[in-house]
């Protein structure tokens, strides 16, 4: 059962190492709501370091990586031009880095990442 001012050593978001906190409030059944970083002064939710390990271990989740963001050899694709327009999603082939998906639009650039694994920016025609 935790008391108030009780001193924890737990992670500081702000500090970015672990540090000692002081615990600022506690709930009705004794557990610890809010901490106080005792050097940088800064205030948090309190998150019990034992049951955050606990569920990080146990839950599985499913992560769109760079391999999912790659091209598949089926998919029809368009010869890169920097005349053409082109939209996010869409396979293209570049004559030196072979196929990618344009994965960002931003205004007359495209970011495109190869089946290498390197992104690349290219200037396409606006619509």
């Amino acid at each position: 059962m935790a008391k108030l001012g009780q001193q924890v050593d737990v992670y500081c978001g702000r500090c970015k190492v672990e540090r000692y906190h002081t615990v600022a409030a506690i709930s009705a059944d004794g557990r610890i709501e809010r901490v106080q970083c005792d050097y940088c002064q800064s205030t948090r939710a309190y998150k019990d370091p034992a049951t955050t390990a606990k569920k990080a271990a146990g839950t599985t989740r499913t992560r769109r990586t760079a391999a999912s963001q790659m091209p598949d050899e089926t998919s029809p694709a368009r010869t890169y031009s920097p005349d053409v327009h082109f939209d996010k999603g869409e396979v293209i082939s570049h004559t030196r880095y072979g196929r990618g998906r344009v994965i960002e639009v931003r205004g007359n650039r495209v970011d495109v990442r190869f089946s290498d694994g390197n992104d690349r920016t290219f200037v396409h025609r606006t619509s």
